[in-house]
């Protein structure tokens, strides 16, 4: 036996309501942890959290190795600064919104970075658990800081950091 269902305009909103929320439900639970522009996971509120970020990049640290500071993002950037977060918006990350703000800043020894016989260190700058930025680095005389993402060299810096160390 079939049943009919007469469909009038306001059952047909309700339904197309429904297929439209499920489907942001969707959108939302599949790219949790990602953000507008693609960057990987983001959170750094633990040790385990900041590893797990440099390994969404290839790297491998020694966790034991982590030094734990903090650093004052300049309430105006200068020409260095504004290079140092040209590398930040390269790889998704804007320095701007923490303008004036204290944040933490963890180093890493990275121990599998290619071709280099200097140490290398990567920097991660944190705010409330948040990755907001930070680069990979060595402080050798001809040293580089560059994104996370050493395939690129899109936004390699020499000489002196933005954050108050020289390589």
């Amino acid at each position: 036996m079939f049943c009919s269902m007469k469909m009038n305009r306001h059952t047909v909103i309700m339904l197309l309501s429904c297929v439209v929320v499920l489907a942001v439900l969707f959108v939302i639970d599949r790219y949790a942890g990602v953000d507008a522009v693609g960057a990987p996971d983001c959170r750094g509120a633990t040790q385990a959290q900041r590893v797990q970020f440099l390994q969404q990049y290839g790297w491998e640290i020694e966790a034991e190795s982590e030094i734990e500071d903090q650093v004052v993002i300049p309430q105006v950037f200068d020409e260095v600064f504004t290079q140092y977060n040209d590398i930040q918006t390269a790889q998704g990350f804007d320095l701007t919104a923490f303008a004036g703000k204290l944040v933490k800043r963890y180093t890493y020894h990275i121990t599998n970075y290619p071709d280099c016989e200097d140490a290398v260190y990567a920097n991660l700058l944190v705010s409330d658990g948040v990755i907001i930025g930070g680069d990979v680095c060595t402080y050798a005389v001809d040293g580089f800081l560059h994104g996370f993402d050493h395939s690129t060299t899109t936004g390699t810096m020499f000489g002196q950091s933005a954050l108050g160390y020289s390589s």
